[in-house]
């Protein structure tokens, strides 16, 4: 990864029916290097998808929408349970992962 890719803002989408802009607020305070793409709404969702590189999910989102997103390199999923998105993660080209290299500084703490 080149120096100007690590210093580029890393393209987030946040998709919540109810909680959106908590997670907004909650996100921007915590990760001031993210560009944030806040959704309410799949058609949103389907809007921004194709910007982003990192969903940031609920446990019960489309994942038939994931392929929507050629850029997407790291889905972080809300909640425990996430064997669902395991189980189709092998329909993708990448494996999952902790995502530690998605961004610059450890996102995983925040989210």
């Amino acid at each position: 990864m080149s120096e100007e890719d690590k210093l580029a803002k890393k393209k987030v989408l946040v998709f919540h029916s109810q909680y959106a802009d908590l997670y907004r607020e909650l996100l921007e305070n915590g990760l001031p290097e993210a560009e944030l793409f806040v959704c309410r709404d799949l058609e949103e969702v389907e809007k921004w998808g194709p910007e982003v590189e990192i969903a940031f999910v609920p446990r019960n989102f489309p994942q038939g929408l994931f392929k929507k997103m050629p850029r997407l390199k790291w889905v972080q999923v809300m909640a425990a349970g996430v064997e669902n998105f395991i189980e189709t993660a092998g329909e993708g080209t990448k494996p999952p992962t902790s995502g530690e290299t998605a961004m610059p500084s450890p996102v995983f703490q925040w989210l």
